[in-house]
């Protein structure tokens, strides 16, 4: 996971925190006061609870990768993490626009945050997809989008183990890795596997959902120091 492209977004989080921290120079420290001073808890939802874990396998570039989306049954929110046991999560709130990262630096709780912009910047496709329904197909590929370059083909389920709004929002926007695009065939179901290749036939990426675990994770915002990035966007803003 810490080579995947996806969590570059933790970047902005674990790098400025505990890689930065480590050295202890006083302008960051500094910096991190200001920066919790400046951030409010009431701007987020105070708690996240999931219910489903699903494991992702995706390969990309040659090489295989396994992480774990969570979702609630109810909710507009999914989170992200590299092991199902990981005690830290990234939260992507889908109301608020915002990814709360749930993590320790130096022993102590945080939840670090930041505006889907940043997630965005890694964004390296703006394809707007438009799948056709094909019988042809080889299974369990059910829609395809091909242009010039790329064929694209997923897997479109209306099993209720996925039809839950994190997983139908969040599988797509970790594998896109934005949050910018449509979600095609929102309506029509859930998409649980992606595939795309090039004109050749040569794999590009291909991922996978299996079948969620039920579980019971809650990440609250009680008794964690907050680190709202979000307010330096609002200070650009205004000046």
């Amino acid at each position: 996971m810490n080579k995947s492209q996806y969590l570059n977004i933790i970047i902005f989080c674990l790098l400025i925190t505990s890689k930065l921290f480590a050295q202890t120079p006083n302008f960051i420290s500094s910096f991190a006061e200001y920066l919790e001073q400046q951030s409010d808890k009431e701007n987020f939802k105070q708690e996240y609870t999931f219910d489903n874990a699903y494991e992702i396998m995706q390969t990309k570039n040659g090489e295989i990768k396994t992480f774990y989306l969570y979702t609630p049954i109810q909710g507009n929110y999914f989170g992200l993490s590299q092991k199902e046991s990981d005690s830290e999560v990234m939260v992507f709130d889908l109301d608020l626009e915002n990814i709360i990262t749930f993590c320790t630096v130096q022993e102590e709780p945080f939840a670090i945050c930041g505006p889907f912009s940043y997630f965005n910047q890694i964004q390296n496709d703006s394809t707007s997809y438009h799948f056709k329904k094909d019988k042809k197909l080889d299974k369990p590929f059910n829609y395809i989008f091909q242009n010039n370059t790329v064929a694209t083909k997923v897997n479109l389920t209306n099993d209720k183990k996925f039809r839950n709004n994190g997983f139908k929002k969040g599988f797509w926007m970790i594998i896109q890795e934005t949050s910018t695009q449509e979600i095609p065939l929102y309506q029509k179901g859930a998409i649980l596997e992606i595939m795309k290749t090039d004109k050749n036939g040569k794999l590009i990426t291909h991922a996978k959902a299996n079948s969620p675990k039920t579980i019971s994770k809650v990440f609250s915002l009680t008794n964690r120091k907050l680190m709202d990035f979000g307010v330096l966007s609002d200070m650009l803003e205004s000046d």
